[in-house]
This record gives C-alpha cells, structure tokens and sequence, in this order.
C-alpha cells in the first residue's frame, strides 16, 4: 500500500522540494539547465492508497517535428515511462504502479520514487534524439 505521507518521506530522502496540492497530489520541479533547458514538472498522485501515478510535463517546451512519431520512437525505446500527446499538443510522460502489498522503503526509494522522478527528466532529454542520436548517447 501507498499513501501520500510515504511518498513525502521518499521525497524528502532525496533531497527533493516539493509543493501539495488540496486533491493530494505533490509536485516536484526539476531543472537542470546542463542537459535539458526547460523545467521538468512530476505531478505525483495516489488514488486508493494503491495507484502511484507519475505524471510529467516540460513547462514551455515545445518541440518542432513530427510530435506523434517522437512519441512512437520514445515507447518503442522505452517502457517506462510512456509518452503521450495531449489535444493541445503537450509532451506528456507518465508512470503508474499499481502496489498491492507492502514493499520495503528501500524498494520504494530506489525502485519506484527515484526512476519515477529521474526517468522522466531523461525521457525528456532525449525525446526529439533520433534513435543513432540515443544510442551513440547512452551506449
């Protein structure tokens, strides 16, 4: 099981600051004008003490290309986390994990809070790289 309080904690253990919105959900800024100039937004919400949901967005990035088919190349590399395209042409990753038993706060860390996090900020670093460009990158 998942609650709000363990995510606080697994945050915190990070080092990372965040903000709580009145519905629960916490959100968490990442920025790192090195790799990707734009800041990284992970909403993190909780829905029946068992769904984790990392849900992200690059505030003002606006890609140029083909958005649908940067999607499609980044889900074919990547399981997690997925991209999607919203209506309005938002870059969209999200992560969901669904804990239907207690876990250990070393595996929440490592295993679930920091990719859920971090993972995201990558996904975003590389999603306008073709696929030579990726590989050459992180091989």
């Amino acid at each position: 099981m998942i609650n709000y309080d363990i995510a606080k904690e697994m945050l915190e253990i990070q080092g990372l600051n965040y903000s709580q919105e009145e519905d629960g959900t916490l959100c968490v800024a990442i920025f790192d004008e090195k790799y990707f100039p734009y800041r990284v937004a992970v909403f993190i919400s909780i829905i029946d003490d068992a769904l984790l949901v990392f849900h992200s967005e690059a505030l003002g990035y606006n890609p140029s290309g083909n958005l649908i088919e940067m999607a499609n190349r980044h889900n074919c590399r990547s399981v997690s986390p997925s991209c999607h395209i919203t209506d309005d042409g938002k870059v969209v990753f999200t992560r969901a994990l669904l804990f239907t038993q207690e876990v250990s706060p070393i595996f929440m860390l490592e295993n679930v809070f920091a990719p859920g996090i971090f993972l995201t900020f990558e996904a975003f670093m590389n999603f306008e790289r073709s696929d030579e460009e990726y590989f050459k990158q992180n091989n």
